[in-house]
């Protein structure tokens, strides 16, 4: 019998709630990724190199896919494989993300068009996918990965989970689906977070937590908020699925790859120490010395480490950034609480003083304020979303207000207040405040065309610009 792993309940209730609030479906606990599709040959429309939008899914015409193959692709070869999930069912925005590294270290990428926060049929949708693109030529069945951002890192979580079959997962401020949850298969797990993202303590706590339980893990962050890293991040994160592959002997040993890859920390580390950043020096080194033991001899460099952490600094800032994160967590539960009670007054005046503190010259100050303020956003956008789904007009008027507060040029919030518009019975407002969201890059299309509250505009010229105008949007990403 296999042994299980259990990823630890978070504490915080602010937390448990924030989790449960962002994985708005469920991956039941399925079968392996065998399929009895047959190996098909590769249409003409995929051609090496270039990125093809929409594949049909054989299973299921309504179902869809993109996918690239590296421009030296040959079907008489195998290659490692990604297949990505946007929480927003983006497959070649997500794609676009990859091209780099499918370039640089020869994968195939394959992004859903269907899978997306709060589908309910998320399994089947998986399902079908994985059937397809199993039965590719030229697919290495045994190095499959998965990969997301936000909601969709939970269902490339939970494909490795319950699916079986899958070498590694690059999680996006996203991790797994559930608190507590249960982990009976080991795979390689490459997280990835912003600074400043409200995501941020829960990908270091899960970071923790896999390496505790055996897991092959590291944590890998950017300056950035809740958004999909860029090609540069996640071509460090394909790289080191490569130089875990190559520890575990499952591919050669790529000594260019290797040595670029300690050249490259070696560099920036050296640059932190030359610029009295250790605290940096020193998380690189966590980072640099755990990925390159057994593939290169790190002795000189673990004498550099050791003496490094003999600097005060180290310690005082390992404590810093604990009571901080401590703090954090405290005042997340605090907003949340204000949410509940509707105290509206509270949260504007923690809004002025957290963006006063996103100015700081301490940048421990600094990204806590911007992920409080990241994380108020995403409690804006779960209200404001229930409130419309619910009808309830009166949870409306001053979420909304904070939501303006808090991230003015977000898109979502002139949607909803479209919504309200609505509700008021005043169309021609309604068709302002989502001209305002086109303005601002929203992109839901299928959402615009099918909520109830705009059924007497669909006859109206003007929203036929506002859904074309969100498809361009949809196409720039």
């Amino acid at each position: 019998m296999e042994n299980k792993h259990y990823i630890p309940n978070r504490k915080i209730e602010a937390l448990y709630l924030l989790a449960a609030l962002l994985f708005l479906m469920s991956c039941s606990n399925g079968s392996s990724s065998s399929t009895n599709a047959e190996n098909i040959a590769i249409p003409k429309s995929f051609q090496p190199g270039k990125l093809v939008e929409r594949v049909v899914c054989s299973q299921n015409p309504d179902m869809s896919y993109a996918i690239y193959l590296p421009s030296y692709y040959n079907s008489s070869k195998t290659y490692p494989v990604i297949i990505a999930f946007d929480a927003h069912a983006r497959g070649k925005m997500a794609i676009n993300r990859f091209i780099d590294a499918a370039e640089k270290f020869g994968y195939i990428i394959v992004a859903s068009n269907n899978a997306k926060n709060g589908l309910e049929d998320i399994d089947n949708v998986v399902n079908t996918l994985f059937i397809d693109v199993l039965a590719l030529p030229g697919i290495d069945k045994k190095r499959v990965y998965t990969a997301g951002f936000s909601g969709g890192a939970r269902i490339a979580s939970s494909a490795a989970i319950y699916k079986g079959g899958i070498k590694g997962v690059i999680a996006c401020a996203g991790g797994m689906p559930t608190t507590g949850q249960e982990l009976s298969r080991k795979f390689d797990f490459a997280g990835i977070v912003g600074l400043n993202d409200f995501n941020y303590h829960e990908m270091k706590t899960l970071d923790k937590a896999l390496t505790e339980n055996g897991f092959t893990s590291q944590l890998f962050t950017f300056e950035g908020t809740h958004e999909w890293p860029s090609p540069s991040i996640l071509s460090k994160a394909v790289e080191w699925l490569e130089l875990m592959a190559m520890k575990r002997k499952e591919i050669p040993i790529n000594d260019n790859l290797v040595r670029n890859y300690l050249s490259g920390y070696s560099d920036c580390i050296n640059q932190f120490v030359m610029d009295g950043k250790n605290y940096q020096a020193y998380l690189l080194y966590n980072i640099f010395l755990k990925d390159l033991e057994g593939l290169y001899d790190i002795t000189d460099f673990k004498k550099s480490y050791e003496a490094l952490l003999k600097n005060p600094e180290i310690d005082k800032c390992l404590k810093a950034e604990e009571t901080s994160s401590k703090n954090e967590q405290n005042e997340q539960e605090a907003l949340l609480n204000m949410f509940k009670s509707g105290n509206y007054s509270g949260l504007k005046k923690e809004i002025l003083n957290l963006n006063k503190n996103s100015t700081d010259k301490d940048e421990v100050v600094v990204h806590s304020a911007k992920r409080l303020l990241s994380f108020i956003g995403m409690v804006c956008y779960m209200y404001t979303e229930n409130a419309v789904n619910s009808q309830n007009k009166a949870a409306y008027s001053g979420v909304i207000e904070i939501y303006t507060l808090v991230d003015p040029k977000n898109p979502d919030k002139e949607f909803y207040k479209a919504c309200q518009a609505m509700m008021d019975n005043q169309p021609d407002k309604a068709l302002e405040y989502l001209q305002k969201a086109i303005n601002l890059g929203y992109y839901d299309a299928d959402r615009l065309q099918i909520i109830g509250y705009f059924e007497q505009l669909r006859t109206k010229p003007e929203f036929d610009l506002v859904v074309k105008g969100a498809m361009e949007n949809f196409n720039k990403q």
